[in-house]
């Protein structure tokens, strides 16, 4: 039987990485993976005041944000079913008061309470929301708050700082590329076809 010509780890395709489980590390120093998780959570942070970042937000179909136009059908399942591979920090836990509505006070969580490791990351996230996820959908509102709710969270199980969504080469990088389109796939990741076709659509 001939050997197999497969030497060392190959780019991750969104296929095969939906195929194996991923750890959360893989995915955030994957370069187009990575990349567009990032621009998620800078989207979370930012949309509020940025109108491009509003827009992508809202084309979302996931209660959690994380589907098109971030991410594909395949990389949405690798995203989810990432095995979060580091100790969450712990923050201050977010009060809700018995209606459901956020407190004033900005969001805080003590991400790791009640989490058992390995812990993928949409198990993590439904584990800590659950009973304001609850709540919201009784209410007819299964939408957390992104920069109060989710951005904080993705941050902390996904182990990337506030920082790296403010560094210049990643803003200059989102201002030159925005967003790779789900019909580029993961093999256009940084292509100049891909940028045409994202200042095509503008």
């Amino acid at each position: 039987m001939a050997k197999s010509k497969n030497r060392g780890p190959k780019p991750m395709a969104a296929s095969s990485a939906a195929s194996s489980p991923q750890t959360t590390s893989a995915l955030g120093n994957n370069p187009f993976l990575g990349y567009k998780i990032r621009v998620l959570l800078h989207d979370l942070r930012s949309m509020s005041k940025d109108r491009a970042s509003e827009q992508r937000t809202l084309a979302t179909t996931d209660a959690l944000y994380i589907s098109g136009p971030y991410f594909t059908p395949e990389e949405v399942t690798c995203v989810k079913n990432a095995v979060i591979d580091h100790e969450i920090p712990s923050i201050e836990d977010n009060e809700y008061g018995d209606n459901g509505e956020q407190d004033d006070e900005p969001s805080r969580y003590k991400a790791a309470t009640g989490i058992s490791h390995p812990a993928t990351v949409e198990t993590a996230i439904h584990t800590r929301m659950a009973r304001f996820l609850d709540k919201r959908k009784a209410s007819g509102d299964a939408r957390p708050c992104g920069p109060h709710d989710i951005a904080p969270l993705y941050e902390a199980v996904f182990g990337i700082q506030q920082d790296e969504m403010r560094n210049e080469k990643f803003l200059a990088r989102l201002q030159r590329q925005g967003l790779p389109r789900i019909e580029d796939g993961p093999t256009a990741a940084g292509s100049k076809s891909t940028t045409k076709q994202q200042k095509a659509r503008k």
